[in-house]
């Protein structure tokens, strides 16, 4: 039986690339076009960017032993950076400024609190989607109508950003600062969301 497969396959075979020739060539042979499978262009950090950011977070003031204090804050503020895609790794560099209110307390007229934050940070390239974790510097500043007080100290910082578009990065990040003005020591952990324009 296999036999007489093989035979009627090779006949038919056979005949039609006699048919072929027999018409000079003229009978058209059809080939399958080949299969494209579209491929994810590849996300690359590398560039400027810049956008606004608010969030929140308490103030800890530590007193004597377990005895302390913590204020609500929250924050809105501007942050621009640039950073550079090495392909599995991102540098980036940012330096932000923003305005604190304390909810349910109204500053008085002239008085203002603002920080300003230079950060180093590095992240991972996982595509659109990059965690990464910093450590920077930041300024906190009391304006009055009279002599501002001014508190730095180190700062940690720890988020996820996102692109769901070529130029539009969202993110998310938890930063912590310790500030000592006047000696006094303040605990800062502000959870914040952002939004910035990339190159």
């Amino acid at each position: 039986m296999k036999q007489l497969l093989s035979t009627i396959c090779a006949v038919a075979v056979a005949g039609t690339a006699t048919a072929a020739l027999a018409d000079g060539g003229r009978t058209p042979i059809t080939v399958a076009p080949p299969v494209v499978y579209p491929v994810e262009p590849e996300t690359n950090w590398t560039g400027f960017y810049g956008g606004i950011f608010g969030g929140f977070g308490p103030t800890n003031v530590p007193l004597v032993g377990p005895l302390g204090i913590s204020i609500d804050t929250r924050a809105l503020g501007l942050r621009a950076g640039y950073m550079h895609d090495f392909g599995q790794w991102v540098a980036i560099g940012e330096v932000s400024a923003e305005n604190t209110t304390i909810p349910g307390f109204p500053l008085p007229a002239g008085f203002n609190i603002r920080r300003y934050s230079i950060d180093a940070m590095l992240g991972y390239d996982a595509g659109n989607i990059m965690p990464f974790v910093g450590i920077g510097a930041a300024q906190g500043r009391l304006t009055t109508p009279g002599p501002s007080i001014t508190g730095s100290g180190p700062s940690l910082s720890v988020g996820l950003a996102y692109r769901p578009t070529e130029h539009v990065m969202l993110d998310a990040r938890v930063r912590y600062t310790r500030y000592s003005p006047f000696g006094v020591r303040l605990d800062n952990t502000t959870f914040t969301l952002g939004i910035s324009w990339h190159q």
